[in-house]
């Protein structure tokens, strides 16, 4: 008995373009598995948290909202609900908004009933290579997300990252 007959089946039964494929298929699921399983395996470094201050902007809250801060008040991002720390210190200043004028320029503004609110934060996390990664989550300076303060909730974005001391 011949390993391949004269139509190209392996022992008779099998076509080697199946056999091929065959093959193929386990190794890509062999390696996507693998891929999988290590995706999240770094080195075996730990690295350590350290106190930082993260500043967050806010450009038009309602007042009313402004009116419930607090120092000491406990600050997470709401998406994930990833704890943040504490709010330290807040500035409310005027709100900034931007409007176009009749002449069709783009002109920087205020809205009435409205502020604008850069609070610090009190944090624990660590820098890596393009941000900082508090309790598993990525922030980058830039990043803009709604962060609840307390009772209330402000959509803004970080505007600084820096750790304390530094």
């Amino acid at each position: 008995m011949k390993i391949i007959d004269e139509k190209g089946r392996l022992f008779g039964k099998i076509s080697i373009i199946d056999v091929i494929i065959i093959v193929f298929v386990v190794l890509l699921c062999v390696v996507c598995v693998y891929k999988y399983i290590n995706r999240e395996r770094g080195t075996n470094v730990q690295k350590e948290n350290e106190k930082l201050i993260i500043t967050f902007l806010a450009e038009e809250v309602p007042e009313y909202v402004v009116d419930t801060l607090k120092e000491g008040k406990k600050v997470r991002e709401s998406t994930w609900k990833t704890p943040l720390g504490t709010l330290v210190s807040y500035n409310v200043r005027p709100s900034v908004s931007y409007a176009t004028t009749f002449q069709g320029e783009y002109v920087k503004t205020t809205k009435e009933g409205y502020n604008l609110v850069e609070a610090s934060i009190d944090s624990l996390g660590y820098f890596e290579d393009t941000g900082v990664r508090i309790d598993g989550q990525l922030f980058l300076v830039g990043k803009y997300m709604t962060l609840e303060i307390g009772e209330s909730a402000y959509w803004g974005r970080i505007s600084s990252i820096k750790p304390i001391g530094g």
